[in-house]
C-alpha cells in the first residue's frame, strides 16, 4: 500500500467581480518567513523604523497597499513597527494624485516629472508651489511604473524612440541622482 501525500492547501475560489480578502494568499506572511528562515530579517523587535518612499507614475500608489500589508505583519508577527513615509508622488491624473493625498498623505507631489532639474538637483512640488532638492542620500525605496507601450507586444516595440519612454529616462536618471536604497521599475499598459 502506498502511503497518501496531503493534498496542497488550495487557494480559495474568487468571484473576480468582487473581490475578498480571503481570496489572498497570505504573501506577507509567507515574506516574512522566507527573510526569517534566511537570516535576512534583523530581530529589531520593539523599534521603530521609517521607510522613506519616493514613486513617479503612481496611479493610486499600489506599493504603498503592499508596504501596509508587510507593515501589518512585521507589526504582529516580528515585533517591528515600520512607518511608511511617502515622500513624494508623481501621476500626470489629477485624480489620483487627490486619492493619494487622501490615503497615504505623501509630503510632496508633482503633475509631471519633467519639472526636475539633475543638473541643480532640484525638482517642482505642487503641494508647496515651489522647487525642492532632490534627495541625495536617505530614500530608502524608489517605485517607478512607467508606461509600457516602448517595449510591450501592444505597442509598435520601438524602444527609447517612443515618447512614452520619456518617463523611463527620467525615472533613471532619478534613480541615478537619489541613489535610493532599491528601486523597483514595474510597466503599465496604456490603451490610447
Amino acid at each position: 500500500m502506498v502511503p497518501s501525500t496531503p493534498a496542497k492547501e488550495a487557494l480559495p475560489r474568487c468571484d473576480w467581480a468582487q473581490p475578498t480578502t480571503s481570496c489572498t494568499p497570505p504573501w506577507p506572511s509567507h515574506f516574512l518567513g522566507a527573510l526569517q528562515r534566511h537570516g535576512h530579517l534583523p530581530q529589531w523587535s520593539d523599534t521603530a523604523l521609517e521607510l522613506s518612499l519616493w514613486s513617479d507614475c503612481s496611479g493610486i500608489n499600489s506599493e504603498m497597499f503592499a508596504l501596509n500589508e508587510l507593515r501589518r505583519a512585521l507589526r504582529e508577527e516580528a515585533g517591528m513597527d515600520v512607518n511608511l513615509n511617502l515622500y513624494f508622488t508623481c501621476d500626470s491624473d489629477a485624480t489620483c494624485l487627490e486619492f493619494a493625498r487622501i490615503n497615504h498623505k505623501p509630503r510632496h507631489t508633482s503633475r509631471n516629472m519633467r519639472n526636475r532639474d539633475f543638473v541643480d538637483g532640484k525638482y517642482w512640488c505642487d503641494t508647496h508651489r515651489e522647487y525642492h532638492d532632490l534627495p541625495n542620500r536617505g530614500l530608502d525605496l524608489y517605485v517607478g511604473t512607467f508606461p509600457c507601450s516602448p517595449w510591450s507586444r501592444r505597442g509598435k516595440r520601438t524602444g527609447f524612440a517612443h515618447h512614452h519612454a520619456e518617463m523611463t529616462i527620467i525615472g533613471l536618471k532619478s534613480i541615478l541622482y537619489m541613489k535610493p536604497g532599491v528601486w523597483v521599475i514595474l510597466t503599465t499598459s496604456w490603451r490610447r
